[in-house]
């Protein structure tokens, strides 16, 4: 028997979504675990970088990433899983064209401070415990037209 495939799973900033689209093809899951070892999957077994990190270069066949590179660490384990792999397939809206992660990077806006919060009814203990939350000024606009 020839041996199996190397697959590699990672998701960087994305809604989950991807990552129960594979989960979700259920019990055929136990199809593609007998054509491929699953080298990393982060979100559904226990692997740890450094296992990652002692392969070969080129000893993942495929590594499927989603989610959109939001910081430093994710950045580096795509670079990583790049190195170790024969081929990279990046899957989902985040990945492709960067989702809802990418909305953050789309302007910057004033940030307004709120103290209290009132929402109805229970205002006078919302306003005893006052909390202070940031939101952006659109966001504003909008809590306070309510």
């Amino acid at each position: 028997m020839a041996d199996k495939l190397k697959f590699a799973f990672y998701w960087n900033a994305s809604c989950g979504g991807c990552e129960i689209a594979i989960l979700d093809i259920n019990e055929k899951i136990l199809d593609v675990a007998a054509l491929a070892d699953i080298v990393l999957w982060p979100v559904a077994l226990d692997f740890k970088y450094h296992h990652i990190r002692a392969l070969p270069d080129g000893a993942i066949d495929i590594s499927f990433i989603n989610g959109s590179i939001r910081n430093s660490e994710q950045k580096e384990i795509v670079e990583l899983l790049r190195q170790k792999s024969k081929a990279v397939v990046a899957f989902g809206s985040c990945a492709h064209l960067g989702g809802i992660p990418a909305l953050a990077d789309l302007r910057s806006r004033p940030v307004t401070t709120f103290h209290s919060l009132s929402m109805g009814a229970g205002a006078a203990a919302a306003s005893s415990a006052a909390a202070t939350i940031s939101m952006p000024s659109a966001a504003v606009s909008a809590v306070t037209a309510v």
